[in-house]
């Protein structure tokens, strides 16, 4: 087993396809953003953000268990999706009816109330989707295509039909519309291969299924507070017009981020099949590790320099203050990268608990930072504990790693990338008078050549990857 050409190409296509349907959706906020303006915008991320913590409820970290389960015995990915989808359609029902009751006593503004239950029909959509299983045994191109198809339906709905403020209640019924047609395909899909989809109300086999997922749904529940816990806070606490400019900073990190969660993502079950060896399991990890801070830290020393020009080209002028979170947040973007390979290899040895502990401390310092520092200084707090949260939960993590599995020392690969962050930023500031994309353009161009002569990469070692063998092609193959 290597670091196989099957990993790189479903990691391609996954990177494909997110990459046309992260810019049609980043696109299609931006139009959302411009058409609501500041004060509606952060009355919609609010909402957003409240609902997700309902959203725990229907995932319970299953898909996450699902992916690891069926990518070690792919001949039982029918009996899991079964399980899972009976599970899903249960919770979600609860999740609903738990945050009705809680919309009904909130004594919030009616147009927060209706966006609240409107995003939670999401619930329902992601419950019966069997996208996870496809990522399990690496058949990535359904999932590719049907991340497409979803941001394509829903970026056409509100290019054509958003036209004005008052019509900010449709945001989230687009938004299930094009999910519902997605995972109608994907169901078609797993139809064709498996079978049509039965819900499983087995109640042992649930109470078996929740035990292991639990780790992995306390771990998202404390991620959730991580990342949104700052973004209802600041709805509570602050006027809805700045959160809608921390959100609108905000969405440059999501965009980002999704790369590295997709990442993440096809990244464990090649780990899982590390287990019980070190070696290939060291080679593995530390690979992911040098590609993650080569291309994740010039995008956030390049987004601290360029990050005002940068709010002003998307946004418009009414949101020119989100540069100020932008160019702190843009931070956890290196941080989250090299995080996500830690996380995944002690999921994939079974070390759940230990990953559950370091993700509660970081959230708890991340609530704490944010309920001391947003009253004060608004977003700009909210985004210097984001930043501060997810370097201790790296550390935690990564000297997990290092006890229970195998060092992964991160300190060496940062130097040659970082010497090629220095040079580009030279660049940036000597080309200052030319245009934003033109100084992109240049940093990009750069930043890579002095990447490859400083050799943070080889072409070498680029072709060798994509020339070794494929990874459990066997397995895969009949799985298929």
């Amino acid at each position: 087993m290597a670091y196989a050409r099957k990993f790189l190409a479903n990691y391609s296509i996954l990177v494909l396809g997110d990459l046309v349907s992260r810019a049609v959706a980043f696109f299609a906020m931006v139009r959302i953003a411009r058409v609501l303006g500041t004060n509606l915008f952060g009355i919609l991320s609010f909402a957003t953000a409240l609902t997700a913590y309902f959203e725990l409820i229907s995932r319970q970290g299953l898909d996450t268990y699902g992916i690891q389960e069926v990518a070690r015995h792919p001949s039982l990915a029918r009996k899991h999706a079964d399980t899972i989808l009976g599970l899903r359609l249960t919770a979600s029902i609860l999740a609903y009816l738990a945050l009705s009751v809680t919309v009904w006593r909130m004594t919030q503004a009616a147009e927060l109330k209706l966006l609240v239950i409107l995003a939670g029909l999401m619930f329902f959509t992601a419950a019966v989707s069997p996208q996870w299983v496809f990522q399990a045994v690496e058949d990535m191109k359904f999932a590719a295509v049907a991340r497409i198809l979803s941001t394509l339906i829903f970026a056409i709905l509100i290019l054509s039909l958003l036209t004005a403020p008052s019509r900010f209640f449709f945001v989230p019924i687009f938004q299930f519309c094009s999910e519902a047609l997605t995972v109608l395909w994907l169901l078609w899909v797993f139809h064709k291969r498996y079978g049509l989809p039965r819900p499983d109300f087995d109640f042992r086999q649930w109470g078996n299924v929740l035990c292991a997922s639990l780790p992995m749904a306390m771990e998202g529940a404390f991620g959730v507070v991580l990342f949104n816990f700052d973004m209802v806070m600041l709805g509570f606490w602050r006027p809805a017009s700045e959160v809608g400019e921390y959100s609108a900073a905000y969405k440059f990190i999501n965009f980002a981020s999704a790369f590295v969660f997709l990442y993440g993502t096809n990244l464990l079950p090649v780990l899982s099949r590390c287990r019980g060896n070190p070696v290939e399991l060291r080679k593995v990890a530390e690979k992911s590790l040098r590609f993650t801070l080569l291309l994740a830290l010039p995008l956030a020393v390049g987004g601290m320099v360029v990050g005002q020009d940068l709010v002003n080209l998307i946004y418009g002028d009414r949101f020119s203050a989100a540069a100020k979170a932008l160019q702190i947040l843009i931070w956890v973007i290196p941080l989250v990268g090299c995080r996500v390979v830690f996380r995944n290899t002690l999921l994939s040895h079974g070390y759940q608990k230990h990953l559950l502990w370091s993700t509660f401390v970081a959230a708890a310092i991340n609530g704490s930072l944010n309920l001391l520092w947003i009253p004060k200084y608004s977003y700009v707090g909210s985004a210097a504990a984001m930043v501060i949260a997810e370097g201790i939960l790296l550390f935690l993590v990564s000297r997990q790693v290092a006890q229970r599995i195998t060092p992964l020392p991160l300190s060496r690969f940062f130097w040659r990338p970082g010497f090629a962050c220095i040079v580009m930023v030279l660049l940036l500031g000597w080309c200052r008078a030319w245009t934003l994309m033109a100084r992109l353009a240049a940093a990009c161009l750069v930043y890579l050549v002095t990447a490859w002569l400083a050799r943070a990469f080889t072409i070498g070692e680029i072709r060798a990857a994509l020339a070794s063998p494929s990874i459990g092609s066997g397995n895969q193959a009949s799985a298929s």
